[in-house]
């Protein structure tokens, strides 16, 4: 549902996801019945100081049986068809219910938010998605009107305009933040409410003419450290670039390194967690004497834990507890991945860094799925609370009791986080939860399945 939001100026997120986008087309469908930590203020980041050796992996890349959906894991994921020319359609959230049972439910899709295009050219299409790797921040950019240049495929078109929606419930409920003539392009978030990405200016009349990059929605320009850079990433408010098409390391907008990869890494290829804040940062990267890498970097840029990889991964998040996920392509039978019948696509997957071994998860597809693109773009931790059959919205209050202070006013489908058991006041059964946003409150039970 979309509700108009109040005011443009609030800044909106953008997350710098990854050098690797795959685009492609598919269908959507609103599936089946198949938390939150107060982000900390911006920093400046410190200059590395120590160059290390190259990491050693703690053990040969290896595939590892595959896994069942974890319990109190939420993962969102893209929606489209793999290996398709066409954008992201949607995000679908899929986690285990009560009963223990897989739960998809489609957060987003054009048809759901209702937007139309101003001109007479199909749908509004996807053309970026700057999302927190928690889930709790989601910003996406929907072309409205001529040809957006979707990253890099189509052309731009000179009468090109975008609408920018955001959530902050976890993709329940969507705000229009804002239209903006232009073909704009999230790509990562900085901060909470403020995006970063790249837009073709509409007022240009070359369509040759090269993209300039941006905070949305204010439109205040960022400048790369140098040129043929391309921001990958914010870790503590600062803009991470990688090099394009030279040699080089990864750099913060003022020429400092971070993080500090071997001598023979190669960073033109390196993917990033979009959005962190703190340590352990996981970066994917590939050397030049041969295979790819997954390092966890800790916040003054070096790397202390590492494993190997069989191929470069894609998008990668920390969950926070741990672990780490990541994307796999297709997996070999020999694996012994179960997959639907000529199944070919990519899927979500653990990655255990004590071990170097890589677990698909596989048992949310649809029997029918064939090509799932299923692009890992946040996992949230439970447990999970989810709210249920209000016919409206959930109050939540400051303390258990009907005259306590309401605090928020939850959507059907917004997935609380509690850690809590649940205490009896005035007859009713109440619950501590912690919302999408980070407000924390106590739910009665009687409109949660938990």
């Amino acid at each position: 549902m979309i509700r108009t939001a109040a005011s443009l100026t609030a800044l909106t997120v953008v997350f710098a996801l990854v050098l690797y986008l795959s685009y492609s087309c598919g269908n959507d469908g609103d599936g089946s019945p198949s938390p939150t930590a107060n982000p900390s203020p911006v920093v400046e980041h410190p200059t590395p100081t120590t160059t290390p050796p190259r990491p050693s992996p703690t053990s040969q890349p290896k595939f590892a049986s595959q896994i069942l959906f974890p319990e109190d894991t939420a993962l969102i994921l893209g929606t489209g068809c793999w290996q398709c020319d066409g954008p992201t359609t949607g995000l679908r959230r899929i986690y285990r219910d009560p009963s223990g049972s897989i739960r998809i439910d489609q957060i987003l899709s054009v048809d759901r938010l209702g937007i139309e295009r101003r001109d007479d050219r199909g749908k509004p299409y996807v053309t970026g998605l700057a999302i927190s790797p928690d889930g709790t921040d989601m910003m996406v950019s929907l072309c409205i009107e001529d040809s957006c240049a979707n990253g890099g495929l189509g052309i731009w078109g000179p009468n090109s305009a975008v609408v920018i929606v955001r959530s902050t419930d976890g993709g329940v409920t969507w705000d229009i933040v804002g239209e903006f003539e232009g073909g704009i392009h999230l790509l990562g978030l900085i901060d909470d409410g403020v995006a970063y990405g790249y837009w073709y200016e509409r007022s240009a009349e070359d369509p040759s003419v090269q993209p300039s990059f941006a905070l949305f929605p204010t439109l205040d320009p960022i400048a790369p450290p140098a040129d043929d850079f391309w921001p990958v990433a914010a870790v503590d408010g600062q803009i991470v670039w990688t090099p394009q098409s030279q040699e080089g390391s990864p750099q913060y907008s003022d020429g400092s390194e971070f993080p500090n990869l071997p001598d023979d890494a190669d960073a033109t290829i390196a993917v990033f967690d979009p959005y962190t804040r703190g340590d352990d940062v996981p970066v994917i990267w590939s050397s030049r004497n041969g295979g790819y890498f997954l390092s966890l970097v800790t916040s003054d840029g070096n790397a202390n834990q590492t494993v190997a990889l069989p191929s470069n991964l894609g998008s990668v998040i920390a969950d926070g507890l741990g672990s780490v996920y990541t994307n796999v392509s297709v997996i070999a039978p020999e694996s012994g991945v179960d997959l639907p019948a000529q199944f070919s696509g990519q899927l979500p997957a653990l990655v255990d860094m004590k071990t170097g071994t890589i677990h698909p998860i596989s048992d949310h597809l649809q029997p029918d799925e064939r090509n799932a693109r299923d692009t890992l773009f946040a996992v949230q931790t439970g447990p999970f609370a989810r709210v249920d059959d209000t016919r409206s919205c959930l109050n939540l209050r400051t303390s258990p009791g009907l005259e306590a202070t309401k605090v928020a006013c939850l959507a059907d489908g917004v997935l609380l986080r509690h850690d809590s058991v649940a205490v009896t006041n005035q007859d009713v059964e109440w619950l501590q939860v912690t919302a999408p946003d980070g407000t924390q409150g106590w739910a009665a039970t009687e409109f949660l399945e938990w």
